[in-house]
């Protein structure tokens, strides 16, 4: 009795064991359903998800630039934050701060959104007498972990350190695009959805923070520099509940199969 107790116990251990392996395998090959939490073009106002900097402007001629269906159109929030004081360190701009709650379970996140850099935005480093006006940073955070850090230049052949993937650079160059006018006063435009690190993020929380802001030595802010996004739209990552359910009863009958045969081999 003993003897069949203690195999039974073996065989017990190893179906555990296999079926444990199994799961590691396959679950993280479970297919995403992509759920929607959040969205918004600014069209209506701003929601009340939003904190910390909220204006709204016009997007001038940002107008129908975009991907598709997706274009800047009647309003973006606009951050004129910050500023650079003479012979001082810019003070950083004020965060756009996006908090949602309550969300689904889930594994990861996107984020998807316009971005408008406007104006005079000067990169990492500039010649005499411009290298005072540098850098100029713009980050994104979530939950306080930064996940994009990059400087940009408006200017043709400028020195910014962001590279964007394929499709996510709307503006083949600087333009003037209806802000300040002159030749140091260029925009451009990005689908920053369409970069992987907006993508996937890894994330578990019920609750959201997304944090938007602009800073550096050089950040000037005001009407020399500033930054605008629009069609925010927020989606969480969690398995089909289908495909859930078919992992599980395979595991389990792969487990209970080898149960049986184990327990055949030993009569």
């Amino acid at each position: 009795m003993q003897q069949k107790y203690r195999r039974f116990s073996e065989i017990t251990k190893s179906i555990t064991v296999a079926v444990l392996f199994l799961a590691g395998l396959a679950l993280p090959a479970l297919a995403a359903e992509m759920v929607p939490v959040f969205s918004t073009d600014f069209n209506n106002g701003v929601p009340t998800e939003f904190s910390g900097i909220t204006v709204l402007e016009s997007v001038h001629g940002y107008a129908g630039i975009g991907t598709g269906s997706n274009t800047f159109s009647g309003d973006f929030l606009q951050n004129t934050s910050g500023g650079l004081a003479t012979g001082m360190t810019g003070t950083p701009g004020t965060p756009t701060v996006l908090t949602l709650t309550d969300l689904p379970s889930h594994y990861s996140l996107n984020i998807n959104f316009l971005l408008a850099i406007i104006d005079s935005w000067d990169g990492l480093s500039n010649d005499p007498p411009f290298d005072s006006f540098v850098p100029d940073y713009f980050e994104v955070r979530v939950d306080g972990a930064t996940i994009f850090l990059e400087t940009f230049d408006n200017f043709v052949g400028g020195d910014g350190t962001y590279i964007p993937p394929p499709g996510v650079a709307l503006t083949p160059t600087p333009l003037q695009l209806g802000f300040n006018p002159g030749p140091d006063f260029l925009e451009t435009a990005y689908n920053m959805g369409l970069d992987s690190a907006f993508q996937n993020i890894p994330h578990t929380s019920s609750t959201l923070t997304i944090e938007w802001l602009a800073y550096g030595d050089g950040w000037q802010g005001g009407g020399d520099e500033s930054w605008a996004i629009d069609n925010v739209d927020v989606t969480v990552n969690t398995p089909e509940p289908s495909t859930v359910c078919l992992l599980l009863f395979g595991i389990i009958s792969l487990g209970y199969s080898g149960f049986r045969r184990r327990r055949a081999s030993t009569r």
